[in-house]
């Protein structure tokens, strides 16, 4: 019997199918963000599902853009550990 997360991904995949591969449009009927879509699809794949790459990009200029994306999204959650700590002890003095 599959798990609830292994039928997500089996939904989400059904539905990148039904819309060509358009990711766009897979995140609007699915009503999630095209981050929160392409997080599923990497998670899918590191499962070991086999995700087409987004039309017209090679594997190594996916790999490059998704690198960038981590290396911004982790200094973005530092720079907001940052202020909040900042905040806390401003609260707190």
């Amino acid at each position: 019997m599959k798990s609830l997360y292994l039928k997500m991904l089996d939904y989400i995949l059904e539905v990148l199918f039904f819309c060509d591969g358009n990711r766009n449009n897979t995140a609007k009927i699915l009503r999630i963000s095209r981050r929160t879509l392409t997080e599923r699809l990497d998670e899918a794949r590191v499962l070991g599902y086999n995700i087409p790459l987004p039309k017209n990009m090679s594997q190594e200029a996916y790999q490059k853009i998704r690198t960038h994306c981590q290396t911004m999204n982790n200094k973005k959650l530092k720079a907001k550990r940052l202020r909040e700590i900042k905040k806390k002890n401003s609260l707190t003095s």
